[in-house]
């Protein structure tokens, strides 16, 4: 079976009980089997893009830059290297964050400091 992935506002009316097909017919869940939430709903949650920042010059031992980022700032929800178009590795890291007051925090500082050393910090315009 093939997943099918469907907009936002489909998978709500799945949610909801209801679901419009193409030609006007409205199809309910006929069982209490939850199918409707593996075809309609994507398996990951992602972050609004709002919600990210951009960490300069973060140096090759990202794998511990991101235990610490996270362990300083509990918001932090995932850390990406960000890479050129020939899929080099730069010196950029995007944050993403679950809130936006935490985003706010450290972006009014401009910079933060993990494991001692001090990264200046970026909105992220995606």
């Amino acid at each position: 079976m093939t997943e099918l992935i469907l907009p936002f506002d489909i998978a709500h009316r799945v949610l909801s009980g209801t679901l419009i097909s193409k030609d006007g017919t409205a199809l309910t869940k006929r069982s209490k089997s939850n199918w409707w939430r593996k075809v309609c709903l994507p398996s990951e949650t992602s972050i609004s893009p709002q919600l990210a920042i951009v960490i300069k010059n973060v140096g090759y031992d990202f794998q511990s830059f991101c235990e610490d980022l996270k362990a300083e700032y509990p918001g932090v929800e995932k850390v990406v290297r960000l890479r050129h178009k020939d899929q080099f590795e730069t010196k950029l890291v995007k944050g993403e964050l679950n809130n936006r007051e935490t985003r706010d925090k450290i972006l009014e500082r401009g910079k933060t400091n993990v494991n001692y050393i001090s990264y200046d910090v970026d909105e992220y315009i995606g």
